[in-house]
């Protein structure tokens, strides 16, 4: 439970180690230990060592889904989530809509409290914007000024249907600063969620998706306001090292990924952002 080292980092590092070297076994008490942890790689961060911990997680999840699969509901619910609704715009669309006549109704109240830490976990879930506010990306205007620069703005699976004001917010935000963006409107799921639950199948299967997707324009950045996205696709030539076909290819996009921030902090755009600031 919490505080306790077993859920530490450290702790489920050693865990991880005495599995491997055969001095523990993968009961339930590891597996709760392993799916607790939320993937923020604060850890990473701070590591004197620099242990990545994100691909011995992933790797571990994956190997507990093949050795102790779930039971049959949440092997339903991955299957058609990760299967058909995130790759999917029509199934994301038809998912919100659903939470959301779900949580006007108040259903999403009555499952916290008779489906335990699952119904908490739904009812925890952010209100579902009204229809408007989920529409595709509308690029915001070129800028008055000069535009300095051209971009990918990848717009995301979930961000669009529950955080679309953060890519309206991001796309202004670039345009001010000279840079114009281009969306790919076929392209829904870089697969960090897979991932980061232990599908690493479908995380390698959305990836070459991806790849393939915006290799159209080899040359230009693919700006990112998704942490969690944007740290997975940074990986994307680990999770593809197996694949020779692709090693490459994926460690050239994963080159041209770079966080919102971080790109605004490159001087061009810094540069045309800052002269249209008001003194």
């Amino acid at each position: 439970g919490p505080g306790s080292e077993t859920v530490s980092p450290r702790g489920r590092r050693h865990l991880l180690r005495a599995e491997a070297e055969g001095r523990s076994q993968a009961g339930a008490d590891f597996e709760e230990a392993m799916d607790s942890c939320l993937l923020c790689l604060r850890c990473e961060s701070v590591c004197p060592a620099g242990v990545r911990f994100e691909s011995m997680m992933e790797s571990c999840r994956d190997g507990l889904n093949a050795l102790r699969p779930k039971g049959w509901f949440v092997r339903l619910v991955r299957r058609v989530g990760f299967g058909s609704i995130l790759p999917s715009r029509r199934g994301i669309r038809f998912a919100l809509s659903a939470l959301k006549l779900a949580q006007i109704l108040g259903l999403t109240r009555l499952a916290a409290l008779f489906l335990g830490a699952r119904g908490r976990a739904l009812a925890a879930l952010p209100p579902v914007p009204p229809r408007a506010e989920r529409a595709p990306l509308d690029l915001a205007p070129p800028s008055s000024g000069p535009e300095t620069q051209e971009a990918w703005l990848m717009e995301g699976c979930i961000m669009p249907g529950l955080f679309g004001r953060v890519n309206r917010a991001s796309a202004t935000v670039l345009s001010a600063a000279g840079v114009s963006c281009r969306t790919h409107p076929e392209h829904t799921c870089c697969g960090a969620l897979h991932a980061h639950n232990g599908d690493l199948a479908g995380a390698r299967e959305l990836a070459r998706v991806t790849i393939a997707a915006f290799e159209s324009a080899a040359d230009l950045p693919v700006v990112i306001n998704s942490a969690g996205c944007g740290s997975h696709m940074k990986e994307y030539a680990r999770l593809l090292a197996e694949e020779p076909e692709w090693h490459e290819r994926a460690h050239a996009f994963s080159a041209r990924v770079v966080d919102f921030r971080e790109f605004l902090a490159t001087p061009e755009p810094l540069d045309a952002l800052q002269s249209q600031l008001v003194p």
